[in-house]
C-alpha cells in the first residue's frame, strides 16, 4: 500500500508538471467583445439610468429637508478620562 501511494505521487507530480511546463511555454490571447462586456454587465447590474435618476431626485429631496441645527444624536461624558479605555459608566447617548 506504501509502494502504491508513493508511485501515485511520483506519478501525479510529473503529471502536474508535465501539464505546467506544456502550458508555461504557450501565449494566451482573449478576446472579449465589448457586447458581451455590455451583456455580462447588465446581467449583474440591472440598475437602468432611470432607476439613478429616481435614486438622485430622492437621495437630493432628502438632502433638501435636512436641518443641520437639528441634533439627532448627543454624546455626553461625565467623569470619562484618558487612559485608552471605554469609561463603563458616564456614557450616555440621547
Amino acid at each position: 500500500m506504501k509502494r502504491f501511494l508513493i508511485i501515485l505521487s511520483v506519478v501525479l507530480a510529473l503529471i502536474a508538471g508535465g501539464t505546467l511546463y506544456y502550458f508555461v511555454g504557450k501565449r494566451y490571447e482573449v478576446v472579449i467583445r465589448q457586447d458581451q462586456i455590455d451583456t455580462a454587465l447588465s446581467e449583474r447590474f440591472p440598475a437602468s439610468k432611470k432607476y439613478l435618476d429616481k435614486v438622485t431626485e430622492i437621495a437630493s429631496e432628502a438632502a433638501k429637508e435636512f436641518d443641520e441645527t437639528k441634533v439627532v444624536y448627543k454624546l455626553e461624558t461625565k467623569g470619562a478620562k484618558t487612559t485608552g479605555k471605554a469609561p463603563s459608566q458616564g456614557l450616555r447617548v440621547s
